[in-house]
């Protein structure tokens, strides 16, 4: 958060949040079509999302690598 305008981004970042769900669909009707190669980088400690959004990815994705670390949802 101490880097130059980071507050600004992420306070951008959460005040639209909601409007992420609205595209949902959209995003993995894109999964499924043209099935990019994905990397998922998760922690398990992550208490917004949960693991459970980590593996929800495999539904749509036959290219992928999912690694739950032990870590929260900024893992650094």
């Amino acid at each position: 958060m101490g880097r130059a305008h980071n507050k600004d981004v992420q306070y951008a970042l959460h005040a639209d949040y909601a409007s992420n769900f609205d595209r949902y669909e959209e995003w993995h009707a894109y999964f499924r079509q043209y099935q990019p190669p994905t990397l998922v980088v998760w922690g398990e400690g992550d208490f917004v999302f949960g693991v459970p959004g980590a593996e929800g990815y495999r539904q749509d994705l036959k290219q992928i690598e999912v690694y739950i670390l032990k870590a929260g949802q900024f893992a650094t």
